[in-house]
């Protein structure tokens, strides 16, 4: 290994780095979700301040999604054509660029714009660094390390809005991207340090898809692993998103001060903070399929009673359990979807599922919120319950058909 620095590959093609290496992996893997926090409190004081109009300052914070909802695909063709390293190193360089932007540009369209190239730059570093981590380790030993992936990435949210707060308060609200701008200096040259790590292709002949990566997905769809994961995948962000949107709200019809309520959402996320890293020993007991359903369920569960427990300390219960499915769910998704994709086309498929999430994200507030006028949170909280839980059997169903078909092909063979 030249310099400590070079990956090995084992006889079976088996990558590996050193163990300090892929801890500075894990910590790079936090980027994209630390710098949204960040950016996601930052935008719309700027914006205000500025004096653009509330209803603009809507569209500006929305707009941070519409690229990643669109291209997420291609995030991931293009992780898999240069490799996740060079893709993460300049995704970071072009949100430590935008930052800049943002010190100097005080109009709309120029924030929109800003904006835009943002979130595809933040959203493709996430990307790169999911194609990274399943490129390394064999099968058995990614559950594990998406999930100490997921738990650096969910402590980063955590400390992300304390630290752009602080940094506001101190430095005001423009100069405050200048030092987000230099935390994304931090984590491009982080990109530099980790070793190059690529997927070998399989195939004997690998032609080049020219549609962006949306003909690989098409075909990746087709493979009943892949569409068990977009299903849970769906009722994962499905669930949360409408959750955080109109539980908050519920809670302040019941009294309860703004404190109280931040502290509930932030239990959820200390909770699935704590809950990746026990996704890798459940995969022993059951399949990460398997796991990530129950999880799942028991998330959609803590919705369904929300509206019923909201008094203290019970109100708590609802933010454990979902935190404990969001925990799982997402290191064993990203795992599940690298282990049903080709080696080469890991990236595309990762970012399939970020795709059916910014899809599930987009669709359940909106969903959510005519259910809530037209039924009432209880009643809307159930249905959209039983929605979700009726999505996790269809997947089980499908995940089951697809093992005994493996199973009776292996048998023949």
């Amino acid at each position: 290994m030249a310099a400590g620095r070079s990956p090995t590959v084992s006889e079976d093609g088996v990558v590996r780095i050193l163990p300090w290496q892929m801890g500075l992996t894990y910590v790079s893997g936090a980027f994209a979700f630390e710098f949204q926090q960040m950016t996601s409190l930052l935008i719309p004081l700027r914006a205000q301040s500025v004096g653009i109009p509330i209803e603009f300052i809507g569209i500006l914070v929305g707009a941070g999604a519409a690229i990643p909802a669109l291209l997420s695909v291609t995030s991931g063709a293009i992780a898999d054509r240069f490799g996740p390293k060079i893709t993460y190193i300049i995704s970071t360089f072009i949100c430590a660029v935008m930052c800049i932007g943002f010190v100097f540009t005080t109009d709309f369209w120029g924030m929109l714009v800003l904006q835009l190239i943002l979130g595809m730059g933040r959203s493709t570093a996430w990307v790169a660094s999911q194609t990274y981590v399943s490129n390394i380790g064999s099968a058995a030993d990614r559950p594990g390390q998406m999930g100490k992936l997921s738990f650096a990435s969910n402590a980063g949210t955590i400390a992300a809005p304390l630290l752009a707060g602080w940094v506001a308060d101190l430095f005001g609200y423009q100069n405050a991207f200048a030092v987000v701008g230099v935390t994304c200096v931090v984590f491009l040259l982080m990109g530099f340090v980790i070793p190059d790590v690529r997927a070998k292709s399989l195939r004997k002949t690998s032609k080049r898809d020219s549609s962006g990566g949306f003909g690989t997905a098409l075909q990746l769809m087709k493979v009943r692993g892949i569409q068990v994961a977009l299903m849970l995948t769906f009722v994962r962000l499905w669930n949360g998103n409408g959750w955080r949107a109109f539980f908050p709200l519920f809670l302040a019809s019941q009294g309860f001060s703004a404190t109280l309520i931040g502290s509930v959402l932030s239990s959820n996320s200390v909770v699935s903070t704590a809950t990746a890293l026990f996704a890798g020993p459940l995969t022993r007991k059951a399949t990460p399929e398997v796991v990530t359903a129950v999880a799942l369920a028991l998330g959609a569960l803590g919705a369904a009673i929300s509206p019923h427990v909201a008094v203290i300390p019970w109100v708590y219960a609802p933010s454990i359990l979902m935190g404990t499915g969001v925990g799982l769910s997402l290191p064993l998704l990203m795992a599940i979807v690298s282990d049903d994709a080709p080696p080469d086309q890991r990236g595309v498929a990762l970012g399939l599922r970020m795709s059916a999430n910014q899809v599930a994200s987009t669709a359940s507030p909106v969903a959510m919120g005519a259910m809530v006028t037209a039924f009432g949170t209880v009643t809307a909280f159930a249905l959209s319950a039983v929605l979700m839980w009726a999505i996790l059997a269809a997947a089980l169903g499908v995940h089951f058909l697809d093992r005994r078909e493996k199973a009776a092909r292996a048998a023949v063979t």
